[in-house]
Formats: C-alpha cells, structure tokens, sequence
C-alpha cells in the first residue's frame, strides 16, 4: 500500500513540476501561438505556477539536486514574474481636464445589485463601460439610469453598459454571433471626441486570442481612443503585440498593489484592461475587489498628455 501511495505522489508531483516548467516556456517563447500553448499560457500564470512548484517539491522529496535547482530556477523567475507586476507608486498630479473612467465586469448580476450602482459614478467620472451587466429589466434600467441623471447610458447588445458625462453620440457593432463585443462608441467629453471600444472576448482558453484582437485593432482610431473591456487574456498575449506602437496599457501606470484583476482581488491574471492611444495618459490606477463579481472594479484617471 506504501509502495503504491509513493508511487501516486512521484507521479503527481513529476505532474505540477512538468506543468510548471511548460508554463515557464511557453510564457518565454510562442506564449499562445497555438490552441495547446494557449491553454497553458492563460491557464497556468506565475501565481500558479509558484503552487505547482510548491507541490512538486513536497510531493518529490527527497529530491536530486538536479530537479531541486531546476525548481529554484523556476520558483525564483516565476516570482520575478511577480515582482514585475507590483507597484507601489505614488500617481503624479493629473493634468486639467483628466477625467476617470470606471470598467467593471458585474458578472451578470449588476441589476441585481443596487447598492453598488453609487460607487460606479464618482464627481470626476465622464466615462462607465460595464462588461456583463445581465438582462436589465426594464423596471431595474430606469431606477439605475435615474440614480445618475448627470450621464447618458446605452445598452449595448450582449450585456454591456455605457455611460458618458457628456454626450453619447453613436455607437457601432462590430462583434458576431458568439460571445466575441465589440462595440466602438462615439462620445464627446468636455467638448473633445473621444472612440470609446467596449469589448468583451469569449473566456474559453483553447480559443485563440490574436484573431479577435486583430479586428479590435483595425477598427480603433489612432487618436483620442480608449480601447476597454473584459479580454481574457493577460497584456503579455501576442495578439496585443502590434498594438503597442500606437496605444498603451493603462493597468501599466499609476497603481499600487498587482496589475492583475481576476479572482477577487487575488494576482491570477489581468484580464480588465484599458488601452488609450498615444495621446493619452493614464495617471492612476485604482482596483476595488467585491464580492459581488471575480473581477476587480477599475478606476483610471485619464489625460492629454
């Protein structure tokens, strides 16, 4: 019986310490090129891999020192990896005229949940995208939209919301059937126009990201464009590789704490983001974990440079 029970944990342990050394590859190589790569790049992050390391190293002992400097290596740049995602700077002063933006993914339930409708819209809050904020009946959308009078909301097709302290002036869909939004929105604010994209992208990890994140990018302006949504999958995806010689990644700037955004509050993956073309700058970054949704709500606070 001990002979089998230390049979299982070699096995389990040779498991994690395999899944973790693929995990580290793939994030240093062909990321998510391809379905299997990409299942393992979304799948297994740095948070996890350090767990894998972890079990690996329980389940392996005693271990030869071949396999324990191999796990040192990975577990010292899988914390590295982690190291790179903090920040603890303090913002620099917003210019005149910076606006925040809030972005959250309600998880279908926004309206079921009136009591976290006020923390949506703060005094300097001109732009609201919420990702799958559910059916709204109509009774829930009046009483919402009535609790900020000040900014026009649009309902979106596939459950996202949009609202503006300023004027909403159209909108334009360019996702399909499925579960892939895409929604670019024309707003004006303090007198300038800005493209407003909402986008939400299907979670399932054996789809590949770089597709849905090619039509994202030849449908937003160069300028004054605010690309922002649930896009399940992290910033480092090869998909946003070209998109970095025109915007940025506002998660980047301006925070305190980790970059990720998924689970509750927990370093799992940075799926919420906010993309601002080079005109635009980010000052700061807020996340509020709830609850109420696995995703953190954003606050970014958004400028000409």
């Amino acid at each position: 019986m001990s002979g089998r029970f230390s049979k299982a944990k070699r096995i389990a342990g040779g498991s994690a310490l395999i899944l973790a050394t693929t995990s580290a590859l793939c994030a240093l190589t062909i990321r998510d090129a391809i379905v299997p790569s990409a299942v393992i790049f979304f799948g297994v992050p740095w948070l996890l891999r350090i767990g894998l390391l972890g079990i690996a190293w329980l389940l392996l002992r005693p271990i030869s020192r071949k396999l324990l400097l191999g796990i040192a290596v990975l577990f010292v740049g899988s914390l590295f990896e982690g190291s790179r995602s903090f920040q603890w700077n303090s913002p620099p002063p917003a210019s005149a005229g910076a606006f925040k933006v809030t972005l959250w993914n309600s998880g279908r339930n926004l309206w079921k949940m009136p009591r976290e409708w006020p923390v949506l819209v703060e005094p300097e809050t001109k732009l609201v995208v919420i990702i799958e904020a559910g059916p709204f009946p109509e009774d829930s959308w009046q009483r919402f939209t009535a609790m900020h009078p000040d900014l026009s909301w649009e309902k979106l097709e596939g459950g996202i919301v949009v609202g503006v302290r300023g004027r909403l002036i159209d909108t334009t869909a360019f996702g399909d059937a499925g579960r892939f939004r895409c929604h670019r929105v024309r707003v004006q604010i303090d007198g300038t126009d800005y493209s407003v994209l909402a986008i939400d992208i299907p979670s399932q990890p054996w789809l590949l990201r770089e597709p849905y994140l090619d039509r994202i990018r030849k449908v937003a302006p160069n300028e004054r464009s605010l690309i922002l949504g649930d896009f399940n999958t992290p910033p480092t995806a090869r998909g946003f590789d070209s998109w970095k010689d025109h915007f940025t990644l506002a998660n980047d700037s301006g925070r305190k704490g980790f970059q990720e955004t998924w689970l509750y509050g927990l370093p799992v993956l940075t799926l919420d983001q906010l993309w601002i073309s080079r005109d635009l700058r980010n000052f700061s970054t807020t996340k509020t974990p709830t609850l109420r949704s696995d995703h953190v709500r954003m606050t970014f606070e958004v400028g000409a440079r």
